[in-house]
């Protein structure tokens, strides 16, 4: 499930993705995911994967996808919680590390959760 938080009071919109998220739901995932980057652009935006699981290659390369479109568009995006199979899985493809996963900024050591 793709939901999204709008911005308010002084808060940043909040993304959160929750459930599967693999090759079977790409397609219509990329769709929701990518038209959301418009509406938001130059709006900072959370985003949290904690829920985000089982996950497969092609979610960490519709994650990378995302963060390239919202970068695209001017949006700060920051990765608030990461399933850990998620960031487990996107270090053996080599799209975490140095502060990042997926291609979102994300601090491993205080926003990973089980």
């Amino acid at each position: 499930m793709i939901t999204l938080h709008p911005a308010r009071d002084d808060q940043a919109a909040r993304l959160v993705v929750d459930g599967e998220l693999t090759v079977l739901q790409a397609a219509e995932a990329q769709a929701t995911l990518l038209g959301l980057c418009p509406p938001l652009a130059g709006q900072p935006l959370q985003i949290d994967l904690a829920g985000l699981a089982p996950a497969d290659t092609a979610t960490v390369q519709l994650l990378l996808a995302l963060a390239r479109s919202l970068q695209q568009q001017g949006t700060a995006a920051q990765l608030q919680a990461c399933h850990p199979a998620l960031l487990s899985l996107a270090a053996v493809l080599g799209a975490a590390g140095s502060g990042r996963c997926c291609g979102l900024p994300f601090d491993a050591t205080t926003g990973a959760t089980a």
